[in-house]
């Protein structure tokens, strides 16, 4: 064997070691299996945001004040879990409409293809439910950076927030008869 051989035959071996071995279902799979877990991620994130949001609620006489960076970061948690129902909802009523459809012409065994601008529709609910999520916490964030430096206004086990009822807050308030737990 030349050594040119022997180079160019060590040289193959080892990108065929490198070579990740991927066709397109196995792409596809994990795409799927990635998106699945990122909803799993987005949807405990979401509870999570919540509860932190939850922490900083006052009691008033009026009734509960919250600050308005944590009104809209609550708010955004909140489109955040539309859109993920949204998500589901759409495809299960897209692939329950096309099973219908197969079932009615007596195509049981057929193979189809959903159109791919219907199913590609589902990701503006996919990267909108992330993009709530992402918004939300950088509210908070604002809330934390605008207040961390204040002596009474980050205590939540402590000292209340203290809120100043500006007109847009009074229309948020709740009534003083729904108590916090």
């Amino acid at each position: 064997m030349s050594s040119g051989y022997r180079r160019n035959l060590l040289r193959y071996k080892r990108q065929q070691k490198t070579k990740v071995g991927l066709n397109l279902d196995k792409i596809w799979n994990t795409y799927y299996e990635f998106t699945g877990l990122t909803s799993n991620v987005s949807r405990q994130l979401n509870f999570a945001g919540i509860a932190i949001v939850w922490l900083f609620v006052e009691e008033t006489d009026n009734g509960i004040c919250l600050k308005m960076s944590l009104i809209i970061g609550l708010l955004c948690f909140v489109l955040s879990f539309w859109f993920d129902l949204a998500q589901y909802l759409y495809l299960s009523i897209l692939h329950f409409l096309e099973a219908r459809k197969l079932e009615k012409s007596g195509q049981y065994d057929t193979q189809v293809l959903l159109n791919d601008r219907l199913i590609g529709f589902a990701n503006v609910f996919f990267f909108g439910k992330i993009i709530f999520t992402l918004a939300a916490y950088c509210w908070i964030a604002t809330f934390f950076v605008m207040h961390l430096g204040a002596d009474n206004d980050l205590h939540p086990a402590g000292k209340k927030v203290s809120c100043q009822a500006s007109k847009v807050q009074q229309q948020l308030q709740l009534p003083s008869k729904v108590k916090r737990q």
